[in-house]
C-alpha cells in the first residue's frame, strides 16, 4: 500500500455505488461496440475522469493512486494481445477504465471476464460450425511462432475477419455481472 499523507474524503462510504457505474460504462460500451464495432474514445476519457472524481469523493487519494497504478498495470500488460492484433486498442482503453474503477478487484474481474469471453468465443465458433478450423488455424499460429521464434500478428482469412472476432466488451460486461453475483468483489 502506498501512504502520501493524510487521507482526506468528501463524503464517507460508498456501498456498490462503484460497481454500479462502471455496469453502466460497460454497457455503453457493449452498445457501441455492437453499433460501431469501436469503443469511443469519449466513453473510456469519462470512465477514467469518473473513477478519480469517485476515488476522491469517495476513497481518497491514496486509493486513488492505487487504481491509478492497476489501470496502468492492466493497459502495459494487454499491450502486447493489441501489438498481435488479437485485441483492439478500445478494449485496451475500457481494461483501464476498468482498472481505474475497480483496483485491486480487478484481478476478480479478469478471471471472472476470461471465463465468460471464452465461453463466448467457444459458442459463437460451435454456432458457426468453424471451431475446429479456429483451433486448427490457432495451433498453426502458435507453431510458426515457436519455429520462428517470433511473435507475429495473428492471421485472419481474407474476407472472414468477422468470422472470427468476438466482441470483448461482451466479455467485460458478462465478467462484471458474474463477479457481482458471485461475491467475488470485495
Amino acid at each position: 500500500m502506498i501512504y502520501l499523507g493524510r487521507t482526506y474524503r468528501i463524503w464517507k462510504g460508498s456501498g456498490a455505488l462503484d460497481k454500479n457505474l462502471l455496469g453502466i460504462i460497460l454497457i455503453v460500451a457493449a452498445y457501441y461496440d455492437r453499433k460501431q464495432s469501436r469503443i469511443p474514445n469519449r466513453l473510456c476519457v469519462i470512465g477514467i475522469l469518473g473513477a478519480f472524481l469517485y476515488s476522491f469523493c469517495f476513497c481518497g487519494m491514496n486509493q486513488g493512486v492505487q487504481h491509478f497504478w492497476w489501470a496502468a498495470g492492466l493497459s502495459f500488460g494487454f499491450f502486447p494481445l493489441w501489438l498481435l492484433r488479437t485485441v483492439g486498442g478500445g478494449d485496451i482503453k475500457l481494461l483501464a477504465v476498468v482498472g481505474f474503477w475497480l483496483g485491486e478487484d480487478s484481478l476478480s474481474f479478469l478471471i471472472c471476464a476470461g471465463i465468460c469471453m471464452g465461453v463466448h468465443a467457444v459458442l459463437i465458433m460451435l454456432s458457426r460450425q468453424n471451431y475446429f478450423e479456429r483451433m486448427s488455424l490457432f495451433f498453426r499460429y502458435v507453431m510458426a511462432c515457436f519455429e520462428q521464434r517470433k511473435l507475429t500478428p495473428y492471421p485472419l482469412d481474407p474476407g472472414r475477419e468477422e468470422d472470427g472476432g468476438i466482441r470483448i466488451s461482451y466479455g467485460y460486461l458478462a465478467g462484471h455481472l458474474l463477479a457481482l453475483l458471485t461475491g467475488l468483489y470485495h
